[in-house]
């Protein structure tokens, strides 16, 4: 490393360092071909997580209108979310991805809809990190700890019918149909019965 690269290193607070890394390794896998051997692995949630994840949620869908629309009902997750957890209300989670190097390319929240079904949102995944089953390990993650948790079923509404997500998923398990908002994805969950 340069002595003027170090020079201005130091000058950074710990929170500005982080900070830096973390756009270093969003450059770093904007910028590398995408692959299928990058490792990924699924995390709770840290400091900062929750703010990414509103402004991606804003910035994802850029049709008009949408990035404002967007970023209000993310927020809304969010809120419900952390009030949740504030409570201790059993029942919720959140799985981050993140490729090696702290890139985060997804994410997916899990909140109770009621004492019997739990809702799948917030689900994303990068544009650059698609095509690689992180979609499928982010609702595999939401419907094995709605079934631990003891849900009946978890659904997904999709606001309108985009063909990738529906074929996520059907492969998923889950059943589609229709209603005035939108898709409706639904997945009943078997019942584990200790003896």
């Amino acid at each position: 490393m340069s002595t003027e690269t170090a020079s201005l290193l130091n000058r950074l607070a710990p929170g500005e360092i982080e900070q830096l890394s973390s756009a270093m390794a969003d450059i770093e896998r904007l910028l590398s071909p995408s692959s299928a051997d990058v490792v990924t692995r699924l995390r709770s949630p840290r400091c900062g997580d929750f703010g990414w994840m509103i402004e991606r949620h804003a910035l994802l869908d850029v049709s008009e209108g949408a990035c404002l629309l967007n970023e209000t009902h993310a927020a809304d997750v969010i809120s419900r979310f952390l009030h949740a957890m504030q409570t201790n209300k059993p029942g919720i989670a959140c799985w981050v991805a993140e490729q090696q190097g702290a890139a985060r390319v997804g994410a997916a929240v899990l909140n109770a809809a009621s004492e019997s079904q739990a809702r799948i949102e917030l689900l994303f995944v990068e544009p650059g990190a698609r095509r690689c089953g992180l979609g499928e390990s982010l609702v595999a993650a939401c419907a094995n700890f709605a079934q631990g948790a003891g849900y009946e079923s978890v659904v997904c509404q999709i606001d309108d019918a985009r063909e990738d997500l529906c074929a996520l998923f059907m492969r998923s398990g889950f059943k589609l149909r229709q209603d005035e908002t939108g898709v409706v994805c639904e997945r009943e969950l078997r019942r584990i019965y200790a003896e």
